[in-house]
């Protein structure tokens, strides 16, 4: 299976210069090639920013990334190997890695090793001084009534031949009964060096944890936690590692969601998120919530409204917003339009800052696998006026082929 987009973006500002970004997506997933034992898997992005000739605000107007380009050979059913830039679901914090991955499972159990480097800091490319190594263990356990995958693993990364970092790091995923879904992740910085002084102090970096409960068809309650610190490269950074020590607290978050669908065409959602650290710096208080009415009567379509409040240090914002969407020609053209306004409240200033969005979007099902669509919005302020126009076109290729089993 694979996608094929090109999208463009016009700003027209009454004030500021203008800026048209055009950016192409290459999104590919072949899985066993012609019946064999390789699969290739790849995500490619390009972007060029059209800008004036005498504009200076960006130091170049392309960006190429590529984000996934690997090809995976099972050797048997029980061992595969991945060579390129991938990332690994089963230590999805790492991130990508270029190089080798290499999985075995024995029953129920199951190691894996990666060898390769991390993409460069600053342009995402190819670095071959971020040599990265490293192993991990798990279980998985797929019943009926219970499913369950836990790892454990430990890595070293390194910059030109020294260690940048090392950790170990554990994740959890399990859903019982098919109502109660578990999730946990945690990362033990296990390596230090200050001042030349190298030391092996244990340092939790990432911790998170989630419950989602469906306590019926039309009620589902969400409840997590993450407390997060900076990951210190101690390599490289080794000329901030003082001042990024001296601020080593760890930001902290609550969040609540809860969704309900009292009626056949009628949904809701709530949500509160909270964001703080123990010197109450960077604080910030988050609701949210959303009505939606699907298949209104005589006019049909889909009416949604939604309303979010967010409380920080200099902060207070209120966005809200109206959106209804339909088709006008079944299965071929599709159409919505909204209004939102968003209004920001900074203790530092007098004045609020008030501004309002009209818009639209069209989307044609010239085939079906070919799509295109354009949206346009004008957004007033007291201030200045701006109008974007958005425009993409999808093409889908699907293969007929069957998978080998």
């Amino acid at each position: 299976m694979a996608r094929v987009s090109v999208s463009g973006y016009s700003n027209i500002n009454s004030q500021r210069e203008n800026r048209t970004p055009v950016m192409t997506r290459l999104a590919l997933n072949a899985s066993h090639i012609n019946n064999s034992k390789f699969s290739f898997n790849a995500y490619l992005n390009y972007r060029y920013f059209f800008e004036q000739a005498d504009s200076t605000s960006l130091p170049q107007n392309s960006f190429f990334r590529v984000y996934n380009l690997s090809v995976r050979y099972d050797a048997l059913p029980s061992l595969s190997v991945i060579a390129g830039r991938n990332i690994n679901p089963k230590i999805s914090s790492l991130g990508a890695i270029d190089g080798l991955q290499l999985e075995k499972y024995f029953g129920k159990f199951y190691i894996g090793a990666i060898g390769g480097f991390r993409p460069d800091t600053f342009d995402y490319g190819f670095n071959s001084d971020l040599l990265q190594y490293g192993g991990y263990a798990g279980v998985m356990s797929d019943a009926k009534k219970f499913y369950s995958q836990t790892t454990l693993g430990f890595v070293e990364q390194q910059n030109a031949g020294e260690t940048d970092r090392r950790f170990a790091y554990f994740q959890h995923n399990s859903t019982i009964f098919k109502n109660l879904n578990l999730f946990s992740s945690l990362e033990l910085d296990l390596y230090s060096k200050v001042n030349g002084v190298t030391a092996n102090d244990i340092r939790l970096t990432n911790l998170y944890i989630s419950a989602r409960y469906r306590i019926s068809r039309k009620v589902n309650l969400m409840l997590s936690y993450d407390s997060r610190k900076r990951i210190l490269y101690y390599q490289t950074f080794q000329s901030e590692i003082d001042r990024l020590l001296d601020d080593d607290l760890a930001r902290q978050g609550l969040r609540a969601r809860l969704n309900i669908r009292p009626f056949k065409y009628i949904s809701a959602g709530f949500s509160y998120a909270r964001r703080f650290r123990s010197d109450e710096q960077n604080k910030s208080d988050n609701l949210y919530g959303y009505l939606t009415w699907t298949r209104i009567p005589s006019i049909e379509g889909r009416l949604s409204l939604s309303y979010n409040r967010n409380e920080s240090n200099y902060l207070l914002s209120n966005i809200g917003s109206i959106r209804y969407s339909r088709d006008l020609v079944k299965n071929k053209l599709f159409a919505d339009f909204y209004y939102r306004f968003v209004d920001y409240n900074y203790y530092s200033m007098i004045d609020t800052f008030l501004q309002h969005y009209i818009g639209t979007n069209l989307s044609y099902n010239i085939s079906r696998n070919l799509l295109f669509s354009v949206s346009g919005e004008m957004a007033i302020s007291e201030i200045d006026n701006n109008y974007r126009i958005y425009a993409r076109i999808v093409q889908r290729f699907n293969s007929t082929q069957k998978n080998r089993r």
